[in-house]
């Protein structure tokens, strides 16, 4: 952002196919990472040190979340596949840090990452098109009823 000449300075221009998939704290620095994915499933991350390359997905895989789920230093991944198979990443623990999460049923969606459990660990947060809110603390489930219906959730987080 350059204030003084009222105007905003890209930082960097994506090649075709790449995206943004989020914004993490994925290598435990404390500080927030850019983590991109392609078309073809690779998955980089711009971090403090530079660029990093993380892994290459089978073909139907997305990132649907960033966030600690296991409550470890740093933020962990939400991958879906097309059969709607939900899985977590740890990237601190490398080929060691894969776990099963669940299949999501149709109608329900990812809406994000969110301590709403209080237990220090980002809870994940489903959602339907009726509102109908619930989610996992990594324990277990807990259910928001529909206190959603007739809103557009449009992120998660922290706020002071």
């Amino acid at each position: 952002l350059d204030a003084a000449a009222n105007r905003v300075t890209p930082l960097l221009t994506l090649a075709p196919g790449w995206n943004v998939a989020g914004v993490g704290n994925i290598n435990g620095t404390g500080k927030a990472d850019v983590v991109f994915q392609n078309s073809t499933g690779t998955v980089i991350a711009f971090t403090e040190n530079g660029w990093l390359d993380l892994l290459t997905l089978s073909s139907g895989w997305q990132i649907v979340g960033i966030g600690d789920v296991s409550g470890g230093l740093a933020d962990d991944f939400v991958f879906m596949n097309s059969n709607r198979v939900t899985i977590f990443w740890d990237a601190t623990r490398g080929a060691n840090g894969w776990s099963d999460f669940a299949t999501i049923g149709a109608g329900w969606n990812i809406s994000g990452l969110v301590d709403l459990s209080g237990d220090g660990r980002d809870d994940v947060l489903l959602r339907n098109p009726n509102g109908n809110a619930i989610y996992w603390t990594g324990t277990g489930w807990g259910d928001l009823g529909n206190v959603l219906a007739g809103t557009e959730l449009v992120g998660t987080g922290v706020f002071p």
